[in-house]
């Protein structure tokens, strides 16, 4: 949900966005251990991070003012593991903003209602970030090979520090 938009961003495919983030899961995510921390991958565009305390039914979001860092925030009464997604679900937003419609320093609000994230439209923005939260969170190749060794809900919630309910989305959207 947009509180402010200059302009309506041009969106990518849900393959655009997965390659996006494998890219930069390539350039930036330095340590092969997981689970991926969005806020490292993130600390390399100078994105800060901040939990508030908001409504139960933001997720979360964007601020982003010309001449400044974007701040992207989740909300502090969500799980650590629902933080993640978030986050990358986030980082997906910035991502079509400052790089596929070079608004690099531009000013712009984003928030993300709850109902929103588990969309999967396959022409939209919140379909363009889950895909590109999925991919950079819970990479499609380790992702696999885990799910080969493990086949358990909980211990793939613990290796990619995702919700249950993310791993079986992850699956489904994998055809596993």
């Amino acid at each position: 949900m947009s509180l402010k938009n200059n302009k309506k961003p041009k969106i990518f495919s849900q393959d655009e966005a997965r390659a996006a983030a494998k890219a930069i899961l390539q350039a930036y995510w330095k340590s092969s251990d997981l689970p991926i921390d969005p806020e490292e991958i993130g600390a390399y565009f100078n994105v800060r991070f901040v939990e508030i305390d908001t409504d139960d039914d933001v997720a979360g979001g964007i601020y982003k003012k010309s001449g400044y860092p974007p701040l992207i925030f989740v909300n502090d009464r969500d799980h650590t593991s629902e933080h993640r997604l978030t986050k990358g679900h986030e980082l997906g937003h910035l991502y079509l903003r400052q790089v596929v419609n070079n608004e690099r320093d531009s000013t712009y609000e984003y928030m993300d209602l709850r109902a929103t994230l588990i969309r999967d439209d396959v022409n939209n923005a919140e379909g363009f970030a889950n895909a590109f939260a999925n991919e950079l969170i819970m990479p499609q190749e380790l992702f696999e090979q885990h799910w080969k060794q493990n086949k358990d809900f909980f211990k793939m919630s613990s290796i990619f520090g995702v919700s249950i309910n993310a791993i079986k989305r992850r699956l489904e959207e994998l055809g596993l």
